[in-house]
């Protein structure tokens, strides 16, 4: 059975709400990653999954034309097709009562909402990060391709570093479009 926070358990609230302290709230920290930095928010106006669409066209290079020689149709544009899902991502609820928010010492509203801001944002990493994709996100390590394999696990050489930067196509690495997340 959920509870709302209160002011008259000090557990539940009611350590917030003044009696001559300092209006402050001394909080337990947790890192819990970046997958989201840099991240775009697309809103559609339904919630339904949006098709994206997708085009390889490295295979494909120009040639040399000989002069008054007909250009062939060899080149023609592909399209391919991804699809965004989308997905609510929840805190579960939190009940607040009207006493607290009114009578709390710190500002209650913006503590709350910042901290259903983190736990979002501890879901959204994890996922971001080793989701499936299978009724869920795809994370950057389910997607990702292995750009360099080092030697050992516990012992990483500065030129196995270096093989993993030029595994990533320059392309990429030069338009800015291109990070790396390590733990």
């Amino acid at each position: 059975q959920a509870r709302a926070l209160g002011t008259t358990s000090g557990s539940v609230g009611g350590y917030t709400v003044p009696e001559g302290f300092w209006a402050k709230v001394t909080e337990t920290m947790k890192y819990f990653g970046g997958a989201t930095v840099g991240a775009e928010v697309i809103t559609t106006d339904s919630g339904a999954s949006l098709p994206w669409p997708t085009n390889d066209d490295t295979s494909n290079v120009g040639y040399i034309l000989a002069e008054n020689n007909a250009a062939t149709n060899e080149g023609d544009l592909s399209f391919g097709a991804k699809t965004l899902g989308a997905y609510m991502f929840a805190s579960g609820p939190g009940l607040v009562s009207l006493q607290i928010l009114q009578d709390s010492g710190i500002d209650i509203e913006s503590f709350i909402a910042r901290k259903v801001g983190e736990r979002l944002a501890r879901a959204q990493n994890a996922y971001f990060t080793t989701g499936t994709g299978s009724s869920q996100p795809q994370g950057s390590v389910y997607g990702a391709s292995t750009g360099k394999t080092t030697a050992s696990a516990t012992v990483i050489t500065p030129q196995e570093i270096i093989d993993l930067v030029h595994s990533v196509d320059a392309a990429y690495r030069a338009s800015g479009r291109c990070s790396f997340k390590m733990n």
